[in-house]
């Protein structure tokens, strides 16, 4: 059919169904904005671990094992694989069993133990004893954020919530701003990381090998 023949939506209910009002709207809802919170800590905590790896790397466990580029492929694998394959079913049988707020609320706080043991971490020996420390430390990170999914089940649950208040299907704003907002601060996130790199005043390993040179 020809374009001037094609339905035209309603100008006032088109305006009102902006980008804008719906994130708005969604953010007036008291369950997803407490929600919207847990989405952007979430986000920040799975991505930062990713940034900070490579700097602990070669600044702290050195390469007396394997390459670090060598390293950080074999860590990034045992923090994702654990993460998309066993753990899933872990957490979802645990969240039949509790409920789904107090799954969250366990997995949000074991990753958040779970940083703390980066802790420990020194200069590698020549057996791998602190590679396969931190081979471990990956896999129990990637246990705990395997309970993604339950933040997206419970959107859902905000999308039914929030039809039954007003009376108009509207997931589809739940699920925009779901996403919204956790790539709204990982930009922020990353460039504070750097930004205490460079306050702290971090050198990269080959200047302290340059620097101790020097007489």
């Amino acid at each position: 059919r020809p374009a001037n023949a094609l339905p035209c939506p309603d100008r006032e209910r088109w305006s009102g169904d902006g980008v804008v009002p719906s994130l708005i709207t969604t953010w007036l809802n008291r369950p997803f904005a407490t929600l919207s919170i847990v989405f952007t800590v979430e986000q920040v905590g799975s991505q930062l671990p990713f940034e900070v790896l490579p700097f602990v790397l070669r600044g702290v466990l050195s390469e007396q094992c394997m390459d670090a580029d060598d390293q950080l492929a074999v860590m990034a694998i045992s923090r994702i694989l654990p993460q998309i394959l066993s753990s899933v079913v872990f957490w979802l049988r645990l969240s039949g069993r509790i409920g789904k707020f107090w799954t969250l609320f366990v997995s949000n706080l074991t990753a958040s133990l779970s940083a703390l043991l980066v802790l420990p971490l020194t200069t590698d020996t020549p057996k791998c004893t602190w590679f396969y420390y931190g081979i471990g430390m990956c896999i129990i990170q990637g246990i705990t954020l395997g309970a993604g999914f339950i933040t997206n089940s419970m959107v859902a649950d905000i999308a039914d919530y929030d039809e039954l208040l007003s009376g108009k299907r509207r997931e589809a704003f739940y699920m925009m701003a779901s996403q919204f907002f956790p790539k709204f601060s990982q930009i922020p996130s990353s460039a504070l990381f750097f930004f205490f790199l460079a306050t702290l005043d971090y050198q990269r390993p080959g200047e302290w090998k340059r620097a101790a040179k020097v007489p």
